[in-house]
């Protein structure tokens, strides 16, 4: 068995992925002692020749997931997982030189953790545009919760991108929910958040360490603010989602529940006008992109998926 596994998920990331690969090749850890999974996940694209080109690197596997979806893909990772840790990292990121050697050494500093993640920092293809604050790159995944390490409270979370989980944990609650994350260009997410609810109820401990460091390059597409604003209404379907299987509330609840929410939109109506018309008015993102997220939560509430 190696110490660690780590899974790379991937549609049509043909031109960022090797990047992603190279940096866990150059790891402080001994080459035999871990172990790279890369998932490639419906990709049309010429993902498999450029992985196929790293035949040298002997701690390389390729599987091809043929059902659209990234939970799909996580899941297929950990299921051929040979290590005792399975860890995360997205197709456009970067892991630091010791990323893997800090998650083990985390592991061992909190015997309890149930998940272990890190710090998140970007690299932007262009620089941003002055209305992307602080509130809006955490859409980005993004993440700098502090300077040293911390147990994560209930308001805190990890981010896929750089997250890892012991494969046991993975096992006991079958992984990842195949209706929530990404499936192709659609941005539904909470995957991860609804596995980190199921661990911290359990008594499981959520560790953050700002060591655990990645780089997440951004592309120019998610700067846009009709991006945004997709972003903002795919979270609060995603957030109805997971309310609805954690609290499994009535019709008449549902109802009541999204009356407050109309309610409490339309009594601030100029939000509704600056979130139908992002481009006109970037600027106003950051104070509407919590409207967007409740509408996209009614949305959520009552489509016919759920």
């Amino acid at each position: 068995m190696r110490d660690i596994s780590v899974v790379i998920c991937t549609h049509n990331g043909a031109k960022t992925i090797n990047r992603a690969i190279q940096s866990l090749i150059k790891q402080s850890l001994p080459q035999n002692t871990f172990e790279i999974l890369i998932i490639d996940n419906a990709s049309t694209d010429n993902t498999e020749a450029v992985v196929r080109r790293l035949n040298d690197v002997k701690n390389l596997r390729y599987f091809f997931e043929p059902k659209l979806g990234l939970s799909n893909a996580r899941n297929k990772g950990w299921m051929n997982a040979e290590g005792k840790y399975v860890a995360y990292l997205d197709d456009d990121a970067i892991a630091g030189p010791d990323w893997l050697e800090r998650i083990l050494n985390a592991f061992l500093s909190v015997p309890t953790a149930g998940a272990v993640g890190g710090k998140v920092d970007p690299v932007w293809e262009v620089a941003p545009p002055p209305w992307v604050n602080d509130l809006l790159k955490r859409f980005l995944s993004l993440l700098d919760w502090s300077e040293t390490p911390v147990v994560l409270d209930d308001r805190q979370y990890l981010v896929g991108t750089n997250i890892c989980f012991p494969r046991m944990i993975l096992d006991k609650y079958s992984g990842f929910p195949a209706d929530l994350g990404r499936k192709g260009k659609t941005l539904i997410s909470n995957e991860e958040i609804e596995l980190i609810k199921k661990i911290k109820k359990d008594n499981y401990a959520v560790y953050y360490d700002p060591r655990i460091r990645v780089e997440h390059i951004i592309n120019s597409s998610r700067l846009k603010p009709n991006w945004f604003r997709r972003r903002f209404f795919s979270q609060g379907i995603s957030d109805a989602i997971l309310y609805q299987r954690t609290e499994h509330p009535s019709t008449i609840k549902k109802i009541s529940y999204a009356i407050r929410i109309l309610l409490y939109i339309l009594t601030k109506p100029q939000k509704l006008f600056f979130a139908s018309y992002p481009s006109l008015f970037p600027a106003a993102l950051p104070g509407c992109h919590q409207h967007i997220i409740m509408l996209g939560f009614l949305y959520g509430l009552f489509r016919t998926e759920n």
